[in-house]
């Protein structure tokens, strides 16, 4: 049984970058932007939320399939980490030259 749970936190964590990659703007795009950009923002907590919708879901089946909530947790905890990474940058922009560094 620990074998199908691990494909499964396997399918998991595959399906949750996934969507991420394909609901939220690029990490570079974020970087570039500024939290003052009405319409980088909208498509940034769209695809945030369309993302952990979707990697939930799929987690939280794949839970129910085989019994174990290690999917649904992996998957839960890397949705986080990425939504803390992204949201992150649009505010502090971490690798930015010195002058490009604004408060936004």
């Amino acid at each position: 049984m620990a074998d199908v749970a691990g494909l499964a936190t396997g399918l998991g964590v595959a399906n949750t970058f996934t969507v991420w990659n394909s609901f939220t703007p690029s990490l570079s795009d974020v970087r570039k932007g500024s939290a003052s950009d009405s319409a980088l923002v909208a498509d940034l907590r769209h695809g945030e939320f369309a993302s952990a919708l979707f990697g939930a879901g799929v987690a939280g089946i794949a839970t129910l399939a085989v019994g174990s909530v290690l999917p649904l947790l992996i998957s839960t905890a890397l949705l986080a980490a990425l939504i803390t990474l992204y949201e992150y940058t649009l505010h502090h922009k971490p690798f930015a030259a010195p002058h490009e560094r604004t408060a936004s």
